[in-house]
Protein backbone atom coordinates (compact mmCIF):
# COMPACT_ATOMS: atom_id res chain seq x y z
CA UNK A 1 0.00 0.00 0.00
CA UNK A 2 2.85 2.62 0.34
CA UNK A 3 4.33 1.36 -2.93
CA UNK A 4 2.47 3.77 -5.14
CA UNK A 5 3.02 7.10 -3.24
CA UNK A 6 6.68 6.82 -3.00
CA UNK A 7 6.87 6.06 -6.68
CA UNK A 8 5.00 9.30 -7.25
CA UNK A 9 7.27 10.78 -4.57
CA UNK A 10 10.47 9.70 -6.42
CA UNK A 11 8.67 11.09 -9.88
CA UNK A 12 8.20 14.37 -8.23
CA UNK A 13 11.68 14.55 -6.62
CA UNK A 14 13.03 13.49 -10.29
CA UNK A 15 10.88 16.45 -11.82
CA UNK A 16 11.52 19.25 -10.01
CA UNK A 17 15.54 18.44 -10.02
CA UNK A 18 16.96 21.70 -12.22
CA UNK A 19 18.30 21.10 -15.00
CA UNK A 20 22.06 21.94 -15.23
CA UNK A 21 22.05 25.90 -16.38
CA UNK A 22 23.60 26.24 -19.35
CA UNK A 23 26.72 28.65 -19.63
CA UNK A 24 29.04 30.68 -21.73
CA UNK A 25 31.59 27.56 -22.78
CA UNK A 26 33.78 30.00 -25.68
CA UNK A 27 35.29 32.34 -22.44
CA UNK A 28 39.24 31.46 -21.90
CA UNK A 29 38.92 29.07 -24.77
CA UNK A 30 41.56 28.41 -27.56
CA UNK A 31 40.57 30.18 -31.42
CA UNK A 32 42.42 30.31 -34.45
CA UNK A 33 42.40 32.79 -37.69
CA UNK A 34 42.34 31.86 -41.29
CA UNK A 35 44.43 34.95 -41.59
CA UNK A 36 46.04 37.31 -38.35
CA UNK A 37 45.30 39.02 -35.85
CA UNK A 38 45.52 43.08 -35.81
CA UNK A 39 48.77 42.86 -32.97
CA UNK A 40 47.21 43.25 -29.12
CA UNK A 41 43.72 43.10 -30.22
CA UNK A 42 43.12 39.21 -29.18
CA UNK A 43 39.71 39.34 -27.22
CA UNK A 44 37.63 37.57 -29.09
CA UNK A 45 36.48 34.80 -25.64
CA UNK A 46 38.31 37.25 -22.79
CA UNK A 47 34.97 37.16 -21.22
CA UNK A 48 35.07 41.05 -21.96
CA UNK A 49 31.86 42.39 -23.83
CA UNK A 50 32.33 46.13 -23.76
CA UNK A 51 35.38 47.19 -24.90
CA UNK A 52 36.14 49.06 -28.15
CA UNK A 53 39.98 48.44 -28.24
CA UNK A 54 42.33 46.07 -27.31
CA UNK A 55 43.49 44.04 -25.76
CA UNK A 56 39.43 43.77 -24.98
CA UNK A 57 38.16 43.78 -28.38
CA UNK A 58 38.92 41.43 -31.09
CA UNK A 59 39.78 42.32 -34.50
CA UNK A 60 41.83 41.22 -37.76
CA UNK A 61 44.72 42.12 -39.33
CA UNK A 62 44.12 44.44 -42.19
CA UNK A 63 44.70 41.94 -45.28
CA UNK A 64 42.23 41.63 -48.32
CA UNK A 65 40.43 39.01 -49.13
CA UNK A 66 37.45 37.10 -47.97
CA UNK A 67 35.59 35.40 -46.18
CA UNK A 68 37.24 35.26 -42.99
CA UNK A 69 36.55 33.35 -40.24
CA UNK A 70 37.51 32.51 -36.76
CA UNK A 71 37.07 29.12 -35.11
CA UNK A 72 36.51 28.85 -31.30
CA UNK A 73 37.64 25.55 -29.65
CA UNK A 74 35.36 24.39 -26.74
CA UNK A 75 37.79 21.81 -25.86
CA UNK A 76 35.62 19.24 -25.65
CA UNK A 77 31.80 17.63 -26.40
CA UNK A 78 29.48 19.97 -25.78
CA UNK A 79 25.53 20.54 -26.11
CA UNK A 80 25.37 24.37 -27.37
CA UNK A 81 22.02 25.77 -27.27
CA UNK A 82 23.02 29.84 -27.46
CA UNK A 83 25.59 32.33 -29.27
CA UNK A 84 26.09 35.65 -29.13
CA UNK A 85 27.82 37.69 -31.22
CA UNK A 86 29.20 41.71 -29.98
CA UNK A 87 29.69 43.77 -32.22
CA UNK A 88 32.41 47.35 -31.82
CA UNK A 89 31.69 50.29 -32.44
CA UNK A 90 34.76 50.87 -34.73
CA UNK A 91 33.37 49.46 -37.51
CA UNK A 92 34.06 47.35 -40.75
CA UNK A 93 32.30 44.63 -39.46
CA UNK A 94 29.36 43.72 -41.38
CA UNK A 95 27.91 39.90 -42.53
CA UNK A 96 28.53 37.52 -39.97
CA UNK A 97 27.81 33.99 -40.43
CA UNK A 98 27.62 31.19 -37.54
CA UNK A 99 28.18 27.39 -37.90
CA UNK A 100 29.18 24.58 -35.79
CA UNK A 101 31.17 21.40 -35.97
CA UNK A 102 31.84 17.91 -34.55
CA UNK A 103 35.19 17.55 -36.05
CA UNK A 104 36.10 20.83 -36.99
CA UNK A 105 36.09 19.52 -39.98
CA UNK A 106 32.04 19.52 -41.13
CA UNK A 107 30.17 22.29 -39.97
CA UNK A 108 25.99 23.02 -39.96
CA UNK A 109 25.30 26.60 -40.10
CA UNK A 110 23.53 27.72 -37.21
CA UNK A 111 21.73 31.04 -38.60
CA UNK A 112 20.18 30.95 -42.34
CA UNK A 113 20.64 33.49 -43.63
CA UNK A 114 23.80 35.59 -42.34
CA UNK A 115 22.97 38.61 -40.55
CA UNK A 116 24.17 41.84 -41.62
CA UNK A 117 25.41 43.81 -38.24
CA UNK A 118 24.69 47.78 -38.86
CA UNK A 119 27.75 50.31 -40.02
CA UNK A 120 29.42 51.34 -36.43
CA UNK A 121 26.90 50.22 -34.07
CA UNK A 122 27.82 48.01 -31.17
CA UNK A 123 25.26 45.58 -31.24
CA UNK A 124 24.67 41.70 -30.24
CA UNK A 125 23.41 39.24 -32.36
CA UNK A 126 21.97 36.39 -29.97
CA UNK A 127 21.56 32.57 -31.98
CA UNK A 128 18.90 30.64 -30.36
CA UNK A 129 18.68 27.00 -31.79
CA UNK A 130 17.83 23.06 -30.34
CA UNK A 131 20.79 21.65 -28.47
CA UNK A 132 23.28 19.97 -30.86
CA UNK A 133 26.70 18.27 -29.86
CA UNK A 134 29.82 20.31 -31.30
CA UNK A 135 32.90 21.35 -30.31
CA UNK A 136 33.74 24.12 -32.99
CA UNK A 137 32.13 27.25 -33.94
CA UNK A 138 32.70 29.13 -36.34
CA UNK A 139 32.35 33.00 -36.72
CA UNK A 140 33.06 33.43 -40.63
CA UNK A 141 33.30 37.59 -42.01
CA UNK A 142 31.60 37.77 -45.37
CA UNK A 143 32.68 41.44 -46.51
CA UNK A 144 33.13 44.63 -44.94
CA UNK A 145 31.47 47.91 -44.85
CA UNK A 146 34.71 49.71 -44.99
CA UNK A 147 35.99 52.92 -43.53
CA UNK A 148 36.37 52.01 -40.18
CA UNK A 149 39.23 51.53 -37.89
CA UNK A 150 42.40 50.08 -38.58
CA UNK A 151 41.81 49.70 -42.52
CA UNK A 152 39.18 48.61 -44.42
CA UNK A 153 40.39 45.16 -44.10
CA UNK A 154 40.01 45.24 -40.04
CA UNK A 155 36.88 43.62 -38.76
CA UNK A 156 36.23 44.35 -35.13
CA UNK A 157 33.97 42.35 -32.49
CA UNK A 158 33.94 42.72 -28.76
CA UNK A 159 33.52 38.85 -27.88
CA UNK A 160 31.60 35.81 -28.91
CA UNK A 161 29.85 33.52 -26.23
CA UNK A 162 28.47 30.21 -26.32
CA UNK A 163 25.89 28.47 -24.45
CA UNK A 164 25.07 25.23 -23.43
CA UNK A 165 27.04 22.10 -20.96
CA UNK A 166 29.48 19.75 -21.24
CA UNK A 167 29.15 16.14 -22.35
CA UNK A 168 31.09 13.47 -20.80
CA UNK A 169 34.83 13.38 -21.47
CA UNK A 170 35.24 12.70 -24.97
CA UNK A 171 37.82 11.13 -27.49
CA UNK A 172 40.76 13.54 -27.69
CA UNK A 173 40.13 14.60 -31.02
CA UNK A 174 41.86 15.78 -34.26
CA UNK A 175 45.09 18.05 -33.46
CA UNK A 176 44.83 19.50 -36.92
CA UNK A 177 41.32 20.55 -36.69
CA UNK A 178 42.12 24.00 -36.14
CA UNK A 179 45.38 24.35 -38.02
CA UNK A 180 44.64 23.14 -41.86
CA UNK A 181 43.19 26.34 -43.26
CA UNK A 182 46.34 28.59 -41.85
CA UNK A 183 49.20 29.76 -43.05
CA UNK A 184 52.36 28.12 -41.62
CA UNK A 185 54.12 31.00 -41.11
CA UNK A 186 53.73 34.71 -40.51
CA UNK A 187 55.68 37.62 -41.81
CA UNK A 188 56.64 40.88 -40.87
CA UNK A 189 58.68 43.90 -42.09
CA UNK A 190 61.03 42.73 -39.66
CA UNK A 191 61.96 39.60 -41.97
CA UNK A 192 62.74 41.72 -44.26
CA UNK A 193 64.66 43.91 -42.99
CA UNK A 194 66.60 41.00 -40.92
CA UNK A 195 67.01 39.16 -44.73
CA UNK A 196 68.20 42.36 -46.18
CA UNK A 197 70.56 43.31 -43.32
CA UNK A 198 71.90 40.24 -41.90
CA UNK A 199 70.85 37.61 -44.31
CA UNK A 200 72.02 39.29 -47.66
CA UNK A 201 75.85 40.18 -46.28
CA UNK A 202 78.64 38.27 -45.87
CA UNK A 203 80.00 36.55 -41.96
CA UNK A 204 78.29 34.50 -39.28
CA UNK A 205 75.25 34.10 -38.60
CA UNK A 206 74.49 33.58 -35.19
CA UNK A 207 71.30 31.48 -34.74
CA UNK A 208 70.32 30.71 -31.11
CA UNK A 209 67.22 27.92 -29.91
CA UNK A 210 65.71 28.55 -26.89
CA UNK A 211 63.56 25.79 -25.97
CA UNK A 212 62.07 22.45 -24.28
CA UNK A 213 61.72 19.25 -25.43
CA UNK A 214 60.35 20.29 -29.33
CA UNK A 215 64.56 21.33 -29.85
CA UNK A 216 65.90 18.33 -27.51
CA UNK A 217 68.21 17.08 -30.29
CA UNK A 218 68.71 20.76 -31.83
CA UNK A 219 72.25 20.08 -33.18
CA UNK A 220 71.50 16.56 -34.54
CA UNK A 221 71.68 16.02 -38.97
CA UNK A 222 67.80 15.41 -38.68
CA UNK A 223 66.28 17.85 -36.11
CA UNK A 224 64.16 20.47 -37.90
CA UNK A 225 66.57 23.28 -35.83
CA UNK A 226 69.58 21.57 -37.69
CA UNK A 227 68.09 21.12 -41.00
CA UNK A 228 66.31 24.90 -41.31
CA UNK A 229 70.37 25.79 -40.42
CA UNK A 230 71.91 23.73 -43.26
CA UNK A 231 68.82 24.92 -45.62
CA UNK A 232 69.31 28.94 -44.73
CA UNK A 233 73.43 28.04 -45.01
CA UNK A 234 72.47 26.75 -48.78
CA UNK A 235 70.28 29.84 -49.32
CA UNK A 236 72.21 32.37 -47.91
CA UNK A 237 76.54 31.07 -49.10
CA UNK A 238 77.82 33.96 -48.30
CA UNK A 239 76.79 33.37 -44.62
CA UNK A 240 78.40 31.15 -42.26
CA UNK A 241 75.94 29.70 -40.14
CA UNK A 242 76.72 29.03 -35.50
CA UNK A 243 74.07 27.15 -34.22
CA UNK A 244 73.67 26.78 -30.53
CA UNK A 245 70.70 25.20 -28.43
CA UNK A 246 69.01 26.18 -24.95
CA UNK A 247 67.01 23.89 -22.95
CA UNK A 248 66.25 20.96 -24.74
CA UNK A 249 64.24 18.21 -23.22
CA UNK A 250 64.38 19.30 -20.14
CA UNK A 251 64.02 22.67 -20.94
CA UNK A 252 61.46 25.32 -19.29
CA UNK A 253 60.67 28.38 -19.34
CA UNK A 254 63.38 29.58 -16.70
CA UNK A 255 65.51 27.86 -18.86
CA UNK A 256 64.60 30.55 -21.55
CA UNK A 257 64.49 33.26 -18.83
CA UNK A 258 67.48 32.32 -17.12
CA UNK A 259 69.39 32.18 -20.56
CA UNK A 260 68.34 35.74 -20.97
CA UNK A 261 69.04 37.08 -18.11
CA UNK A 262 72.76 36.07 -18.63
CA UNK A 263 73.20 37.36 -21.70
CA UNK A 264 71.87 40.94 -20.72
CA UNK A 265 75.17 43.12 -22.42
CA UNK A 266 76.89 40.73 -24.33
CA UNK A 267 76.58 40.89 -28.14
CA UNK A 268 73.17 38.88 -29.01
CA UNK A 269 72.92 36.53 -31.56
CA UNK A 270 71.50 37.52 -34.88
CA UNK A 271 68.64 35.24 -34.87
CA UNK A 272 66.58 33.23 -31.61
CA UNK A 273 64.15 30.74 -32.12
CA UNK A 274 61.94 30.14 -29.32
CA UNK A 275 59.76 27.45 -28.64
CA UNK A 276 57.80 26.55 -25.80
CA UNK A 277 54.59 24.76 -24.80
CA UNK A 278 54.95 21.17 -25.62
CA UNK A 279 56.51 20.72 -21.88
CA UNK A 280 53.51 22.98 -20.31
CA UNK A 281 50.95 20.74 -22.37
CA UNK A 282 52.26 17.62 -20.79
CA UNK A 283 52.51 18.85 -17.60
CA UNK A 284 48.92 20.52 -17.14
CA UNK A 285 50.72 23.82 -16.05
CA UNK A 286 48.67 26.72 -15.83
CA UNK A 287 47.63 28.51 -18.77
CA UNK A 288 47.91 31.78 -17.14
CA UNK A 289 51.21 31.06 -15.34
CA UNK A 290 52.16 30.69 -19.12
CA UNK A 291 51.21 33.05 -20.27
CA UNK A 292 52.62 35.29 -18.00
CA UNK A 293 56.62 33.47 -17.76
CA UNK A 294 56.25 32.96 -21.77
CA UNK A 295 55.62 37.29 -22.12
CA UNK A 296 58.33 37.93 -19.95
CA UNK A 297 60.60 35.62 -21.88
CA UNK A 298 59.92 37.61 -25.05
CA UNK A 299 59.72 40.94 -23.45
CA UNK A 300 63.27 40.27 -22.11
CA UNK A 301 64.76 38.85 -25.21
CA UNK A 302 63.14 42.23 -27.10
CA UNK A 303 64.44 44.59 -24.65
CA UNK A 304 68.10 42.92 -24.31
CA UNK A 305 69.35 41.97 -27.62
CA UNK A 306 68.87 42.73 -30.90
CA UNK A 307 68.20 39.71 -32.62
CA UNK A 308 65.42 38.89 -34.97
CA UNK A 309 63.15 36.65 -32.42
CA UNK A 310 60.82 33.57 -34.09
CA UNK A 311 58.34 32.23 -32.09
CA UNK A 312 57.52 28.64 -32.72
CA UNK A 313 54.00 27.08 -31.64
CA UNK A 314 54.28 23.50 -29.72
CA UNK A 315 54.21 20.77 -31.12
CA UNK A 316 50.70 19.10 -31.29
CA UNK A 317 50.49 15.54 -29.45
CA UNK A 318 49.59 12.81 -30.84
CA UNK A 319 47.38 9.76 -29.27
CA UNK A 320 47.85 7.76 -27.20
CA UNK A 321 48.22 11.05 -25.26
CA UNK A 322 45.84 12.71 -23.16
CA UNK A 323 46.89 15.98 -23.40
CA UNK A 324 46.64 18.56 -25.62
CA UNK A 325 48.65 21.83 -26.68
CA UNK A 326 46.00 23.91 -28.43
CA UNK A 327 45.60 26.15 -25.02
CA UNK A 328 49.62 26.74 -24.95
CA UNK A 329 49.54 27.62 -29.21
CA UNK A 330 47.15 30.13 -28.93
CA UNK A 331 48.57 31.78 -26.11
CA UNK A 332 51.98 31.55 -28.15
CA UNK A 333 50.68 32.94 -31.35
CA UNK A 334 48.56 35.60 -29.29
CA UNK A 335 51.74 37.00 -27.40
CA UNK A 336 53.91 37.02 -30.66
CA UNK A 337 51.77 38.59 -32.55
CA UNK A 338 50.80 41.31 -29.99
CA UNK A 339 54.58 41.64 -29.69
CA UNK A 340 55.17 41.97 -33.39
CA UNK A 341 57.12 39.48 -33.96
CA UNK A 342 57.17 36.62 -36.87
CA UNK A 343 55.73 33.16 -36.17
CA UNK A 344 55.91 29.80 -37.19
CA UNK A 345 52.70 27.77 -36.79
CA UNK A 346 53.79 23.81 -36.10
CA UNK A 347 50.09 22.30 -36.49
CA UNK A 348 49.50 24.17 -40.00
CA UNK A 349 52.66 22.72 -41.14
CA UNK A 350 52.27 19.30 -40.19
CA UNK A 351 48.10 19.89 -40.79
CA UNK A 352 49.06 20.37 -44.55
CA UNK A 353 50.92 16.91 -45.01
CA UNK A 354 48.36 14.73 -46.53
CA UNK A 355 47.85 11.07 -45.33
CA UNK A 356 48.45 9.44 -41.98
CA UNK A 357 50.19 12.08 -39.15
CA UNK A 358 51.36 9.52 -37.19
CA UNK A 359 53.97 9.04 -39.95
CA UNK A 360 55.13 12.49 -38.82
CA UNK A 361 55.87 11.39 -35.17
CA UNK A 362 58.13 8.89 -34.03
CA UNK A 363 56.23 8.90 -30.74
CA UNK A 364 53.40 10.73 -29.43
CA UNK A 365 55.89 13.84 -27.76
CA UNK A 366 58.75 13.38 -30.93
CA UNK A 367 58.93 14.46 -34.58
CA UNK A 368 59.77 11.97 -36.90
CA UNK A 369 62.39 12.38 -39.67
CA UNK A 370 59.42 13.32 -42.10
CA UNK A 371 57.97 16.10 -39.52
CA UNK A 372 61.75 17.71 -38.80
CA UNK A 373 62.22 17.81 -42.06
CA UNK A 374 58.78 19.67 -42.94
CA UNK A 375 58.95 22.55 -40.05
CA UNK A 376 62.65 22.70 -41.02
CA UNK A 377 62.17 23.70 -44.40
CA UNK A 378 58.89 25.86 -43.46
CA UNK A 379 61.43 28.27 -40.93
CA UNK A 380 64.04 28.64 -43.81
CA UNK A 381 61.23 29.34 -45.83
CA UNK A 382 59.87 31.94 -44.12
CA UNK A 383 63.56 33.93 -44.42
CA UNK A 384 64.03 33.02 -47.34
Amino acid sequence: MFLIPCLLLIAAAAWAAPATPPVNLAQGCPYALNGQTLPGWTGLVDGVRDSDSAPGCFATADEPGFPKYAVIDLQGDCAISKVIVYNSANGNTRTVSLACSADGNNYKLLRDPDFIFTANNAMALTVSFQPRTARYVRVTFRDTWKGGLGGDGCLFLREVEVYGTRAAPSARPDPFALATNQAPFVTNRAVAVFKRYCLETTGDLRMTVVGDSFTAGADQETHWVKLAADELGKLYPEKHVVLTAVGGEQGALSVGLDWAKDHRGILAPDLIVVAYGTNAALAGASADEFRTKYQALLADLLENTGALIVPVTPLPLMPPETHSTAGYEAIVEQVALASGLPLLRTAAILGKIPGDKSLLYADGNHLSSTGHRAVGNTLADLLH
